[in-house]
């Protein structure tokens, strides 16, 4: 991708973020955004087709760096899967609150699966000590996605690592 079209990439989610910030999401319209932004509408659809994939588009950028740091640093075990992925989503705290004020906590749970599904498919590590199972991974990423919304609205009193362990504790029967 060149600078100049990653640029406008950035700008677009920059101008959606600033207006989140000062009205409801579905009063936001794309020609608003585009206009906050500076770019055309074009641009706008050369990497998005509605609103809602601004969302998910910062959501897979967010996970393709997550990814990377668990291929990267040879990660194995789920535990420490999570706490880079906890540590990660505590870093990303701002746009998530924005997310959620968006009320398209939604698209999370959507995310969280299909990056779950994915993580099982490209590591060796299992979601659960039951072994393959049709429900392992929406079990599992429903769960994550819960104990992360919980932690977000209690606003990350945990450390990401204490959320690791209380994970832990629950998926081991120890809590």
């Amino acid at each position: 991708m060149t600078v100049k079209k990653t640029k406008s990439k950035e700008l677009i989610q920059i101008a959606f973020y600033e207006l989140l910030e000062e009205k409801d999401f579905e009063a936001i319209s794309i020609k608003e955004i585009c206009e906050k932004a500076g770019v055309s509408r074009m641009s706008f659809y050369r990497y998005y087709s509605m609103k809602e994939d601004i969302f998910i588009v910062i959501c897979d950028e967010t996970f393709d760096r997550f990814f990377h740091r668990v291929v990267t640093m040879q990660l194995t075990t789920i535990k420490d899967m999570l706490l880079i992925f906890f540590q990660g989503l505590e870093r990303s705290k701002d746009k998530i609150e924005i997310l959620k004020k968006a009320e398209k906590e939604c698209i999370l749970l959507a995310q969280f699966e299909q990056y779950c599904s994915y993580l099982v498919s490209k590591t060796n590590v299992s979601l659960l000590k039951s072994g393959p199972n049709p429900y392992s991974t929406p079990y599992f990423a429903g769960a994550i996605y819960n104990v992360f919304i919980r932690w977000s609205n209690r606003h990350y009193v945990e450390s990401p690592e204490q959320i690791v362990d209380i994970i832990d504790a629950l998926v081991n029967r120890r809590g």
